[in-house]
């Protein structure tokens, strides 16, 4: 069995960081502040129905680029977040499950 306690187990999710600028794009439909108007731009879309990011495979429309980009990458069957570490002793911990995307591997961890 495994000593985990020397372990630096699976990475944790991004923590939060401090803010150098202070947020001064408010959002005038919710509490939300940006410290950038493209920011602004890209959130007031998760208060419409505007999806103008199209998949390129499927057609399914997105808010955010980002989440469009994202979305593609599963039609690519790929598969790069690994359930899978080294511990200090040299020693592998993780099941070696792969998904394709991080969130899901997050959950993985979770559960």
């Amino acid at each position: 069995m495994l000593d985990l306690a020397d372990s630096q187990g699976p990475p944790a999710p991004q923590s939060s960081r401090v803010q150098k600028h202070p947020a001064t794009f408010q959002c005038t439909l919710c509490p939300k502040r940006f410290t950038r108007a493209y920011n602004l731009r890209s959130h007031l879309r998760t208060h419409t129905d505007e999806r103008p990011f199209l998949c390129t495979v499927c057609g399914k429309a997105f808010a955010r680029q980002h989440d469009r980009k994202r979305h593609e990458g599963l039609h690519s069957g790929e598969k790069k977040f690994v359930c899978r570490g080294d511990l200090k002793t040299g020693a592998q911990w993780g099941c070696g499950r792969r998904f394709a995307r991080a969130d899901a591997l997050y959950r993985h961890f979770r559960s």
